[in-house]
């Protein structure tokens, strides 16, 4: 998986992983802006997941991202549905 950010001061961030099943263990993860080099996916229900990005075996960055079908993904670092 590729997922690309546009950061706020406009620079493009891209993180790839591969092999990552929701299944909460730890995969290899490169390009993290914050140094990750593990992310973790778990489906917290049908239209919700979970992305922890961690360093070390510590947590640095969770990310949680919900489906909405009439407006696509909203995905932010708080938990909290960004639409």
């Amino acid at each position: 998986m590729t997922a690309e950010f546009v950061n706020a001061d406009g620079t493009r961030t891209t993180v790839q992983y591969t092999e990552a099943n929701f299944d909460g263990k730890d995969y290899p993860l490169t390009g993290s802006q914050f140094g990750a080099d593990t992310v973790s996916l778990k489906r917290i229900d049908r239209r919700t997941t979970e992305r922890t990005d961690k360093k070390g075996g510590k947590v640095i960055q969770p990310l949680f991202a919900t489906r909405d079908p009439p407006r696509g993904l909203g995905q932010d670092q708080k938990g909290n549905s960004s639409f």
